[in-house]
Order: C-alpha cells, then structure tokens, then sequence
C-alpha cells in the first residue's frame, strides 16, 4: 500500500537492530500515571502500551530507580516528581519485565531512561550552586573522584538490570543539566582543577564513562544520549565536539533545543514550524556524526516530519505530546487518515504540573489522558440508542455531541450563532493561538463527518424542544461576561474581552484594558498586536498570576517586554471610567488617570445557570455541561462533555 509518508515508515537499521519505522516515544514523564506504590501502576502499563500499539517504533520508559522520590525545583516554582521505581522492590523488576514484554509484543523496541543517584548534599563544586538562571542556589559539598566512580557503576548496574528484564536501548538524558554528569560539562558551574574540570575533555569525563560503562557492560543494549543543541554553559561546537568523544559508545543522539522550555514549545508563537532544534541537527550531520541523529520538541504534523527525514536532516523523530493527545496517533498516520490526528494545542499541562492545580496531569484535548486503564469501569452507557439534543456549539457541546454520535445515538446541536466553536472562536484572531485554531476546526469537522446534525443560527425555545421527544438533552450554554462594579462600566467606550475578537477595528487608538489576567493579558498582548497602543491595569502585583502553565507562562512573559505600544501598570485599583480615560489608585492610594478611546474590561465570566436550567424538563435525562455549569477552561469543559455523553 502506497504511503504519504514512505521515509517516516520506513525501517531503521541501528546497530544489530532493525526498528519498524522512524517514530520514537519520547520520555515524557508519566507523573500522572505513578501510584504512590514503588512499582508501576496499571494505567503506566496500559500507557506504554498504548505507545506501542500505536505504532511507536521504540518505546522509551522513564522512570528513575532509586531509593525515594527525586524532588527539585523547577523554573517558576514548579515542582517536578519523578517517579522512582525501587529496584531493591520484588514487585519492580517484575513489571518492568511485563512493560517490556508488552512493548516487544507490538513490534517495538523498549527503551529506558538512566541516571545514577546522586548523593544528597553534593555538587560538581561546594558551596552554593545554581543549576540553572531559574535555580535558587543550593549549598552542597563538592563530590569527590570516587563518588563519581561509584556513579558511573551504579548506571552501570542499572543497564544491566534493565537489559536482563527485556530492554534492548537505554537514553541517558545530558540536557539542561538534568543530571551531575551534564552539569559537570557546564563551564560556569565547573571551576575544578581535577581531572574532571578545566578543559572541555576534562569537563566531559564523566559523561564519557557513563557512556563507556554501559556499552563495556551490555554491548547489546542500544545507548542514546539527550544532549541539547548549545548544552548550558557549552557552546554548539563544543556540544559537538563531546558528541564526537562518545561516539564510539552511542547509537543515537538525541538533540532537544537549547533549553528545555525551547524543547517543549507552546502555541503561544506565530510559527506551525517553530522547530528550533532543527538547525542543531544539521550541524550534527555536517560535522560527520554517523551516529543517528534525532530531533524532539513540537513534532506533530507527519508532513513536516517526512519533509526534514526525506531531505537527510535527521534519522529518527521523538514525539511526547503526539500520542498524549491522541493515543492512535502512529495508527492514523499508517492508514492515512491524517485529517483524523486530534491536534495538540500545546498547552503542556501533560508536561508538568501548575503551581496551583492538584498533583494531575491531564491533557487538555484528551478527555481519557490518564485514566485509560480503568475508563471501561467507568463508562457504563446503557446501550440503548437515543435521541439527543445539545444546546450550545461551544468545545463542551461539541465533544458531548461528537461523543454521543459515536455511541450510536441521534444527536442534534443548536447554536444560536452563525457558526461552532464558543469561545475557541477567539484563536480565529490571534496570531499566536493557531494550535486553539487548528483544534477547533478538527472539532467542528468530526461533528459534521460522523454525522451529528448541526443548527445554526437557531436559539430554541424548551417548550419546542420538549415537544420534540429528545431522550437526552445536554445545555452547553457558556457565559456572560462579569459587570464589574465600577461607575462608568455601561459606557459607550466599554467593551468587553470576550466581544473584542474580530471587532478591534471598532476600537480607537488608545486602549485601556483593565484587567491583567491571562486572559487579560492576552487580549491585551492580540490588540498591540492590531496596532493599538495598549495599556493594562492590574490589581496584581505581577503579570499574569493565573497563567502557571511552566513555559507558556515564560513566553507570555516574553511577549509582553517584547509587544510595541503596550505597558503594564500592576497594583492599580480602577476606581472610575470616563468618556475620555480610566481612574486607578495606585499601591499607596494615589489616583491617576490614562487617557483612552476606548476600555475593554476583563474581569471573569459568570456561567448562564439560569438560562441552561431553562430545558431541565425538556427530557428524561438533563445536565449542564462546561463553562455554563462552572466557569473553568476548555480541558474541564472537554471532558464534562465527553463524561456526561460517555454515561447515557
């Protein structure tokens, strides 16, 4: 059968090996799946093993082994948990070999994540060291040569753990001064006069014998290092210059970007090709590294992966988000039907947990992200098939509609406007939202394909609804902007956040925005954009407090200094609209005003109960969905659709 992507499912020969096509799972940290047992827990199982039968042609594992839970800081107060499986555990060695067994079944190679331990309270220096500009420093002993060796045996021990119970590859992750070996190599953090400091071979040592001592150990176990493209406190050519030092032991390189947010880009850009880490793979190959060579950060359309294969700039694609969002993603792409891929949005809620959420990691566009292994006891329909109406065409309406359609039932949505989407409408605007876009679009399409009839312009009355005979009827409302209490808010120079997209020429020159939110801030940051001149008041005291998403939130950031015609004033209380500007108090009660032509306000949303309750006895079974039941974002309002519809 004839491909679109021939270079992308061709096979591989790497080493004595023969991988099935040129797809990799990254080592996406599977914190959402880890139980707080020491050994793997069942939807870590099913979540590897989805990758696999996919079509992931090696499946790369990551966990730490170890004695306890691994806990550092992360930039912008994060915290990352990896989870640590105890190899001193009965239990442990007895699932990974299942994991591996599992993987091997699908035709795929499994691969695993390695790092020594290090030992507590030591650094590549003593006294106080900050891995990284995000890092507080933290005071620590300078470890010692033969601390160093008892490292390098102990990755030498896990390989061959690992390789006995079924692993066939092993990565050892050297970017971002992830581990003591990659921070060794960072001459900013090394001022040691040893063998393991000063020149660049010196500074590379111990990332060499990690290296040497795993392939001397299991010569059979393919090795790949993650280095990224400019290693912190390395430069490109010296990052090549070590890749060239342990070649003679690694199989594959793995290139991220040049940092671990670059590795892990948001939407929040303007770019469907925003791979930075493409240029550092060239730079591999045109230096003579026969290793092959792999790429990871935002690869998710087939078409550019198979351009960049075809062409020679890479071997091997690594992909994490891909199968997080759609766990037939390797599927879809074998049989052709590409158009079917849900899109990542690219929100990396998959990646690390926020700073105010609860310790789950979930996806935004996949409703089932961590809870596939026991989603058949929880979805318990009753097989009849029924009549459902949805009111509202927003994401939560959508995918209840799109849901219920593939169960079998009628379904039919009525939208009171001339087109689908709710507020995901907004990303039709903003440069910078094309991955909302792009899901939107995917959305509305699987509606129409699988048969859900559509409404538009139709506002329904439930007395007509109720004499249709609906067995079901999903409210799917929304909501209505919040009239903040400040005098002069019902002027004709205010609008609102939720009305301003795809109406900014109505707007004068100068605006006020009041209100400096995430979604505040990104109105804000799509009217400069336009060519307004923008200014933001905020109660915070920082911008953007809400938007705790690592890596979106520092390109927010990013945007903001960089935006022309826009400033931010934080600690401002609006205290009055005018005809011709806004009043605010500053910290220390102080008013001032800023001249505008127009205001918009961004002060939250209130969800249309009422409105929604309005069909509660239309039909037998009723229940609100998303944001008209509780105001959250399209993640909640996702999978309040694909529960409520999952249930009937």
């Amino acid at each position: 059968m004839e491909t679109k992507f021939p270079t992308l499912l061709s096979p591989l020969v790497i080493g004595k090996y023969v991988v099935k096509n040129r797809m990799e799972s990254a080592n996406a940290i599977p914190h959402f799946l880890q139980s707080a047992e020491t050994y793997p827990a069942p939807d870590t199982i099913t979540y590897y093993e989805d990758l696999a039968k996919s079509g992931a042609a090696i499946v790369t594992v990551s966990p730490y082994f170890g004695k306890k839970e691994i806990q550092r800081k992360a930039p912008l107060g994060d915290v990352c948990r990896y989870p640590v499986f105890d190899r001193d555990d009965p239990s442990v060695e007895n699932y990974m070999s299942q994991i591996a067994e599992i993987i091997k079944f699908y035709g795929a190679m499994p691969c695993i994540g390695v790092r020594p331990d290090e030992p507590p309270g030591y650094n590549v220096v003593g006294g106080k060291v900050a891995w990284d500009q995000h890092e507080e420093a933290e005071e620590g002993k300078e470890i010692s040569e033969a601390q160093i060796e008892v490292m390098v045996e102990d990755i030498r021990d896990r390989v061959r753990y690992l390789h006995r119970n079924g692993f066939q590859m092993a990565s050892i992750p050297l970017a971002y001064g992830c581990c003591m070996a990659s921070r060794f190599m960072n001459r900013n953090l090394n001022t040691r006069t040893d063998k393991f400091g000063g020149s660049l071979e010196n500074r590379c040592r111990m990332a060499v014998m990690e290296c040497r001592a795993v392939k001397e150990t299991c010569p059979d176990v393919l090795l790949e290092i993650i280095v990224s493209g400019e290693m912190p406190g390395m430069s490109q050519e010296e990052t090549i210059e070590f890749v060239k030092m342990v070649e003679p032991y690694v199989d594959v390189v793995q290139i991220r970007a040049d940092t671990c947010m670059n590795s892990h880009p948001t939407g929040f850009n303007s770019s469907r090709e925003n791979y930075l880490v493409i240029p550092y793979a060239r730079a591999m190959k045109d230096a003579g590294i026969q290793a092959k060579i792999e790429v990871v950060g935002g690869f998710h359309n087939p078409e550019h992966m198979e351009r960049f294969l075809a062409e020679g700039t890479c071997d091997l694609i690594s992909m994490g988000r891909s199968w997080i969002c759609d766990p037939e993603y390797g599927k879809k792409i074998f049989s052709g039907n590409t158009e079917d891929i849900i899109p990542c949005v690219r929100c990396n809620k998959c990646h690390v947990q926020n700073e105010t959420g609860p310790w789950l990691n979930v996806c935004s566009v996949n409703p089932i992200h961590g809870l596939r292994a026991r989603i058949s006891h929880m979805v318990d329909p009753s097989g009849l098939k029924k009549r459902v109406a949805v009111i509202g065409g927003g994401p939560a309406g959508m995918m209840a509609a799109l849901t219920a359609v593939k169960q079998g039932h009628t379904v039919n949505l009525y939208e009171k406007k001339d087109h689908l989407g709710g507020q995901l409408c907004h990303a039709d605007y903003s440069s910078f939202k094309w991955p909302l876009k792009d899901y939107k679009e995917w959305l509305i399409h699987q509606c129409e394909k699988n048969g859900v009839q559509i409404h538009l312009n139709t506002v329904i009355a439930p007395e007509a609804l109720k004499a249709m005979g609906y067995d079901v009827v999903f409210a799917a409302l929304g909501v209505q902007p919040n009239r903040l209490p400040i005098p002069g808010i019902d002027g004709e120079n205010v609008t609102f956040a939720l009305d301003v997209y795809g109406r900014q020429e109505q707007l004068g020159q100068n605006v006020v925005v009041i209100g400096g939110a995430e979604t505040g801030t990104e109105t804000a940051l799509y009217l400069s954009e336009c060519g307004h001149t923008v200014t933001v008041l905020s109660r915070q005291s920082e911008i953007a407090p809400d938007c705790d998403r690592i890596h979106y939130r520092e390109v927010v950031l990013d945007a903001c200094a960089e935006a022309k015609n826009f400033r931010f004033i934080l600690n401002a209380a609006t205290k009055e609209i005018r005809p011709d500007g806004v009043v605010y108090a500053d910290k220390d009660g102080v008013r001032h005003t800023v001249p505008a032509d127009s205001v918009v306000v961004s002060g939250g949303s209130l969800p249309l109960q009422a409105e929604a309750l309005r069909y509660s006895d239309c039909a037998p079974e009723f229940k609100l969905l998303g944001d008209c039941n509780i105001p959250s974002n399209m993640q909640a309002a996702l999978r309040s659709g694909f529960a409520a519809a999952s249930l009937i």
